[in-house]
């Protein structure tokens, strides 16, 4: 109490006290932002889409942490409520979602955040943490996360499997890979003329690879394996 007493009578003599323009959407982490939770490289491209800095866009908190994340709700809920809501509450806090910024005039000091993005952090902290505790409670119950993981893994390689052909048909359609061809002169040349839609291909099957990869060593308990694909991860 003492040192947010002493924060409210040094606030005036600060350069930037004042509130920033909460009807801006530069600073916060887009709904469409979202998307990285399963397709982390598609941040890379087209600005317009997310609306936000490049440094506030990715939300990726790894293939298995969302495995567990999702599984575990069905498994377990309760156990895991109070990360569930804490995750929940900062991502929409850091959101441009439009009750949210009459929320951050509610809460004291919130609104003096500047760039309302990093809010995500913390609920992206939450997330992990959930999904490492039902990480460890299927390493030791693991028949309680079969069945449920077994249909997830199922939803979420039809899912990645139907968004490789859609980006695939968009590539075609936009001709993305004949304008790439028009400039490869560099590496960096490559880069900057990849297609947005090249980029989402690219992801979607690199995150089928990985998740056939983590249900593979999951399934034979190969934790050092497993381990190894999600650094790459």
């Amino acid at each position: 109490l003492g040192l947010l007493y002493s924060y409210t009578e040094v606030l005036a003599y600060i350069t930037h006290s004042g509130k920033p323009d909460l009807g801006v959407h530069f600073n916060t982490t887009t709904i469409q932002s979202w998307l990285s939770f399963i397709l982390p490289s598609i941040t890379n491209k087209n600005p317009t889409l997310f609306m936000n800095d490049i440094s506030l866009r990715n939300c990726y908190l790894g293939i298995l942490v969302l495995l567990f994340l999702k599984t575990g709700v069905l498994v377990d809920f309760k156990k895991q409520a109070f990360w569930y809501f804490t995750g929940i509450f900062f991502l929409i806090l850091s959101s441009n979602l439009p009750f949210v910024e009459s929320l951050r005039g509610l809460i004291p000091f919130i609104s003096y955040v500047r760039l309302s993005a990093s809010f995500r952090l913390f609920g992206l902290i939450a997330l992990i943490n959930i999904g490492f505790n039902y990480l460890q409670d299927y390493i030791q119950s693991p028949e309680k996360y079969q069945l449920k993981l077994k249909w997830f893994s199922k939803g979420w390689i039809v899912v990645l499997s139907l968004s490789i052909i859609w980006s695939i048909y968009k590539i075609i359609s936009l001709d993305e890979f004949g304008q790439l061809m028009a400039n490869t002169n560099s590496l960096k040349s490559i880069f900057d003329h990849i297609g947005f839609y090249s980029f989402w291909m690219i992801s979607s099957l690199t995150s089928l690879v990985f998740l056939l990869l983590i249900l593979h060593f999951l399934q034979r308990k190969q934790w050092n394996y497993l381990l190894l694909i999600c650094i790459l991860d």
